[in-house]
């Protein structure tokens, strides 16, 4: 997993890399003994409103092939979107 930078420019960077694969997955930073699956939630102007997020323990993650989880979560925040999007 890589972090997110040490500044701004590098952050910016990690974000947009986030955004181009849909999603993001974590492990042991929320906590050690966690992993996290995380995707963006846009609106109608392809603008961040917030995420959706399965947290669990890393040892349950572990159970299920990462694609999978990840799969998952993306295809949800995909879903959201596009129901908010159709407001």
């Amino acid at each position: 997993m890589q972090r997110l930078g040490q500044d701004w420019k590098a952050f910016s960077k990690g974000l947009l890399a986030i955004r181009k694969q849909g999603g993001c997955l974590s492990e042991g930073e929320l906590k050690p003994d966690r992993s996290g699956v995380a995707a963006p939630i846009f609106d109608e102007k392809k603008r961040v409103l917030g995420s959706i997020t399965l947290v669990g323990r890393s040892e349950r993650f572990r159970a299920f092939q990462e694609s999978l989880l990840c799969g998952l979560v993306v295809t949800a925040a995909a879903e959201l979107t596009q129901r908010i999007a159709g407001q």
